[in-house]
């Protein structure tokens, strides 16, 4: 599990009940706040999948400006995970 921290101002991501993804303060007892990293096989990617709530940081537009969701994992008819937008890759 971890969270996520912005350098900036040290606020940290947080599932909100709307599907949503905003900041808050630090509060280590709150689940929309841990998140844990999946890797994706083959692949230098993760998922992050929130605690509190059922589903992974997506983007939600094609484009650089896109905002993030909570969205459910999105698989294909064999039952393989097929959305891009919701793999990251670390640097």
């Amino acid at each position: 599990m971890c969270g996520l921290e912005n350098d900036w101002l040290g606020v940290y991501l947080n599932a909100d009940i709307s599907s949503s993804v905003a900041t808050a303060g630090l509060r280590p007892d709150w689940l929309s706040e841990q998140w844990v990293m999946e890797h994706v096989a083959g692949t230098p990617y993760v998922r992050f999948r929130n605690l509190w709530q059922p589903g992974y940081l997506t983007m939600v537009e094609d484009s650089v400006y896109s905002g993030i969701a909570m969205k459910p994992l999105n698989v294909d008819a064999s039952g393989k995970p097929n959305w891009l937008s919701q793999e990251w890759e670390l640097k």
